[in-house]
């Protein structure tokens, strides 16, 4: 009867343990500084140019194809750019305070934002400038396409035709600021909002783990003191346990890892036709990213848990048998 109740307690730790497990694995990605690297940005940052050039018309350049405008936007706004815009608004959202109606309020960087479509413009312009033949006839007023640089106009001239061709207006529908409406709670607290919820976020998932943790903690116990004597089998029954839990945690990572690969195939059966392929490589890319960091953290709790235990559990297997023999 003992070992019933002691393989009940096993039950319950090894499929209990699995979710402490995962929690942990979670908390670590969150928490770790590792996580948003150049790889997470570079991510984010080849999307964004993707979707920036995909929406200017370039069409009216007949020299200019979508793969030379993408180069110019990269070349014009680097990844460090990227970064600098989007650790700004981090921190002001970090940072920030609530004023008296509960709002926190949020700048755009416009202006830097209309600075580098000025720069961008300025590329296009020089290289149709240099790569366009000259018109035959005289050119009057700005048309909605560029086939030739009129000879009656210089560069810089033919620098303000190309800008107004340019499509500025998902950037002049920016607000120069946006604001957040925060709980009430909040109101007149003397730490930022952000560090307010991270912290409460934090204690309550630490105070969660530890007591879970605890309660594995618990029911191992649990068996040994079911099982009692001799040693050998409460050893047995405790490794074996611990290995058999830490080998249905490692299991499911390796599910993860290949649902991404389930996801290329159904985007090229043409199962998610509503999806661009820029959209498709940014979502497995981004999958990748985050559940490849996951299951490396996971990894490198699990697997010397689970060598270790599985040891132990043999160790303690031989020596019932020898027992037995003698």
């Amino acid at each position: 009867m003992r070992k019933v109740f002691a393989s009940v307690l096993v039950i319950i730790f090894i499929f209990f343990s699995s979710f402490v497990a995962y929690s942990w694995g979670f908390y670590k990605v969150v928490t770790d500084d590792d996580f948003f690297n150049d790889e997470f940005s570079q991510i984010f940052y080849d999307y964004s140019v993707y979707h920036l050039t995909k929406d200017v018309d370039v069409q009216g350049f007949s020299s200019l194809s979508s793969a030379d405008f993408r180069e110019i936007v990269e070349d014009s706004i680097s990844l460090k750019d990227f970064e600098f815009v989007i650790e700004d608004m981090f921190n002001q959202v970090k940072d920030g305070g609530v004023d008296e109606n509960n709002l926190l309020t949020i700048g755009v960087p416009k202006d830097w934002f209309n600075e580098k479509i000025d720069l961008i413009g300025d590329k296009v312009a020089e290289r149709l400038y240099l790569e366009l033949p000259e018109c035959d006839e005289p050119v009057s007023g700005f048309s909605d396409s560029i086939e030739c640089v009129p000879s009656e106009i210089d560069e810089g001239d033919f620098k303000i035709r190309v800008k107004n061709l340019l499509d500025r207006e998902a950037f002049d529908e920016l607000p120069n600021v946006f604001s957040i409406e925060l709980p009430r709670a909040l109101n007149g607290a003397e730490e930022s909002p952000f560090d307010y919820w991270t912290n409460w976020a934090e204690t309550t998932f630490k105070v969660s783990l530890y007591s879970m943790t605890g309660v594995l903690l618990i029911v191992l116990v649990g068996i040994g003191l079911l099982i009692m004597k001799p040693w050998q089998s409460v050893l047995t029954w405790e490794s074996g346990t611990v290995f058999f839990a830490s080998l249905l945690t490692v299991f499911p990572l390796l599910v993860l890892k290949f649902l991404s690969n389930i996801f290329v195939s159904l985007s090229e059966s043409g199962e998610l036709n509503e999806l661009s392929t820029q959209d498709v490589d940014f979502i497995q890319n981004v999958y990748d990213h985050i559940v490849g960091t996951f299951i490396d953290l996971m990894l490198i709790y699990v697997v010397p848990i689970m060598i270790i235990s599985l040891g132990l559990w043999i160790y303690a297997l031989v020596s019932s048998r020898q027992k037995v023999d003698v």
